[in-house]
């Protein structure tokens, strides 16, 4: 059986009716949870909730773009509609010509 973690700074609460929980600002600030942040809730063995702290990952400009393109590499060329853009927009647009 996995050990047990020591219990600090215990509090005992009421969920809401949304499901929510009230976390003290003591234990908040102990752990690293602050308003926005993300947190990862999981059940152990013995029945019991563990609520973590996940820590925000930051991407830099460059991976942005990187992230992007790749997107946009991957879509590339997925639809073949047997036509050029030009015989395409002819088609969409009819006899009309500009």
């Amino acid at each position: 059986m996995g050990s047990v973690a020591a219990l600090s700074d215990e509090t005992v609460v009421k969920i809401t009716s949304k499901g929510q929980v009230f976390l003290s600002k003591a234990i908040r600030e102990k752990v690293g949870i602050a308003p926005g942040c993300s947190v990862a809730v999981r059940s152990n063995d013995q029945g019991e909730v563990v609520l973590r702290a996940v820590p925000e990952r930051t991407e830099t400009l460059e991976e942005r773009r990187a992230r992007i393109r790749a997107a946009l590499d991957a879509a590339t060329g997925i639809i073949d509609i047997g036509m050029s853009t030009d015989e395409f927009m002819k088609e969409l647009r009819g006899d009309w010509e500009p």
